[in-house]
């Protein structure tokens, strides 16, 4: 039973406008055509206050409309702007199908050079921290949206353009290397300028346990490993989060290997990476501090030591993890620890 800290990800992919969000837009309202600047305002007006005298989604397409007609560049950071603006406003509404749309938009304007105008580095750096964006949005949405070939195609498509990959290109038949294969091969992870460790390290997080829900365990393990790396990296994190963030992983690693490989050597590392991160929830303080972590990571240490035969153990663990599940209200950890705890021996 992995885990995913969600807020995590939504704490280090927030919806960031144009740079700086409402004001950026407001200040760069001069760069925009005087018959776009109406439909913007009204835009705005409808997006963050609730004006109900006008339809943000028409107003933002309609000021896309009269500035691209005024000859401003479709990568422009004017019209990039508004279409994350227009994706923001319709994930505030919930409405996914909209919000997916203007997402695979966004990212299919700056996910590649302009062809009519040579990129200095700084544009390059500017247009491909925006496709970042777009693209960690769009992976959302689509799992979201139980799109998981799209989330994953995404979420690749970050890791392959944010890190350095290129120590190795093909394997030993001279084939070229899919992206799971490079993350593999690549030597000491190294960041592009576009991006950050955190960006990164739950970008390669999600990743892991798409490949993992997907049974896709030989690529899921290295990925989280990977994503280890990436937390060691990250030096604006708070202990609280790294701590978390750092139990989470140990234990997603943990599940994955018992699942991959079923001997007792496996076994044994999975249950001493268990063990790591039961040891970070108890210095992290009171249960529930990590949220669901902590009575999945019971479950996962009994699930691992009935593999292992100590059935005795097993049981102790997961009549833990149910007392923990029951305690923070985690319903699904209620029901697989019964399902165990009923299981016949």
């Amino acid at each position: 039973m992995a885990w995913r800290r969600v807020a995590a990800v939504l704490i280090a992919t927030p919806i960031v406008v144009g740079g700086g969000g409402f004001l950026y837009l407001q200040y760069k309202m001069r760069n925009y055509p005087t018959s776009a600047r109406r439909h913007l305002r009204r835009a705005l007006l409808g997006h963050h206050y609730g004006g109900l005298e006008y339809l943000p989604g028409q107003e933002y397409d309609a000021a896309i409309r009269e500035t691209l007609n005024a000859g401003l560049s479709i990568t422009s950071p004017e019209i990039t702007g508004i279409y994350e603006h227009l994706a923001d406003y319709y994930n505030k509404v919930g409405d996914l199908s909209q919000q997916r749309a203007v997402l695979s938009i966004l990212f299919k304007i700056v996910c590649k050079p302009p062809s009519d105008q040579i990129e200095s580095a700084n544009e390059k750096t500017r247009r491909l921290s925006i496709a970042m964006k777009a693209a960690q949005w769009a992976s959302e949405a689509a799992e979201s949206a139980a799109d998981m070939k799209a989330a994953r195609i995404y979420l690749e498509w970050i890791v392959e353009n944010s890190l350095d990959l290129n120590s190795t290109s093909s394997d030993e038949s001279g084939l070229p290397l899919d992206v799971q294969q490079k993350v593999v091969s690549a030597g000491s992870l190294k960041l592009a300028p576009w991006a950050t460790p955190r960006q990164i390290g739950m970008t390669l997080e999600q990743l892991g346990h798409i490949y993992s829900n997907q049974n896709l365990i030989d690529w899921a393990v290295p990925v989280y490993q990977r994503a280890l790396e990436m937390l060691d990296q990250d030096k604006e994190l708070s202990l609280l989060e790294r701590q978390c963030r750092s139990a989470i992983l140990h234990n997603n690693l943990a599940e994955c290997i018992s699942k991959w490989d079923s001997n007792k050597e496996a076994l044994t590392q999975a249950l001493q990476l268990a063990t790591i991160s039961m040891q970070i929830l108890e210095k992290v303080g009171p249960l529930g501090t990590c949220g669901e972590c902590d009575p999945i990571t019971y479950f996962n240490m009994g699930a691992i030591l009935d593999k292992l035969g100590q059935s005795h153990e097993a049981v102790s663990y997961f009549k833990q993890a149910l007392a923990r599940s029951q305690h923070i209200g985690f319903s699904q950890g209620v029901e697989k620890a019964q399902r165990a705890l009923n299981k016949p021996t």
